[in-house]
């Protein structure tokens, strides 16, 4: 079919119209801000004020859509490395016949029972003990868990002898008190307020909680020697990993 001149004319109208609102829309969004103005029937026409607003949101829509796009692209990368890395903790306990991946599992679920004791029998005086001098009362129950498992009567006779539920060697107890004598230390009282009265020294002298945790068993001068040797902080230590899974489980 044929079209006439008239319908030519009036589809090229029809074209030439859409691509001038194309290009007034185009031409409006690259200007700068303040400066919204395009060129319409031979004179400038200022954007009124609601149309600028939708511009502003139309630009904000997108650089957010932007954000996003890069944003999960990051957790992607970051969820990729947690996941290796639970693989790789899964292999090891799995297969490596040497690792002690269960066995410390299983250690640190019994302490949980012996939480339960430490705390019917002994909680509320560590619990005053403890506000007393300023300390955590659950790194208290912790540290006995570990060094007795909440036995009052244990010894340990390895480096100069340890007694009581806290463990605590003779010449540590006689700088805080002189006059005790070994047989005092097996009163859980005593030997409570002692190793919370140790705690606190240990926290004034030392930098971090984790550190604290390893003065107290090694000596404030014998937890520096030992992290220098490790080449690690404190936090790495065995002592505070062992604490604060103990206090983990207990309150699960």
């Amino acid at each position: 079919m044929k079209l006439d001149k008239e319908e030519i004319v009036r589809k090229f109208k029809k074209s030439f119209f859409w691509l001038f609102v194309m290009s007034v829309f185009l031409v409006a969004m690259m200007l700068p801000d303040g400066k919204k103005e395009v060129a319409i029937t031979g004179h400038m026409a200022p954007i009124t004020p609601e149309l600028e607003k939708k511009f502003e949101l139309f630009r904000e829509f997108e650089q957010r859509r932007k954000e996003a796009r890069s944003l999960a692209f990051e957790l992607a990368q970051e969820m990729i490395g947690v996941i290796k890395s639970a693989g790789q903790a899964l292999e090891v306990a799995f297969s490596n016949p040497d690792s002690k991946y269960w066995d410390e599992k299983a250690e640190v679920r019994k302490m949980d029972e012996v939480w339960d004791r430490i705390v019917a029998n002994w909680g509320d005086q560590i619990k005053t003990e403890s506000k007393r001098y300023g300390v955590d009362w659950k790194q208290v129950v912790a540290i006995i868990c570990k060094e007795s498992e909440g036995n009052p009567e244990a010894v340990n006779t390895v480096d100069q002898g340890a007694f009581g539920l806290m463990q605590l060697r003779m010449a540590t107890v006689q700088s805080l008190l002189p006059g005790v004598t070994k047989e005092d230390l097996f009163d859980p009282a005593l030997n409570i307020h002692l190793g919370v009265m140790r705690l606190a020294k240990a926290k004034e002298l030392m930098s971090s909680e984790a550190e604290a945790i390893l003065a107290y068993h090694f000596g404030e001068t014998g937890a520096r020697r030992e992290m220098a040797a490790k080449g690690q902080p404190a936090e790495q230590s065995d002592d505070w990993l062992f604490i604060t899974a103990i206090i983990k489980v207990a309150n699960s």
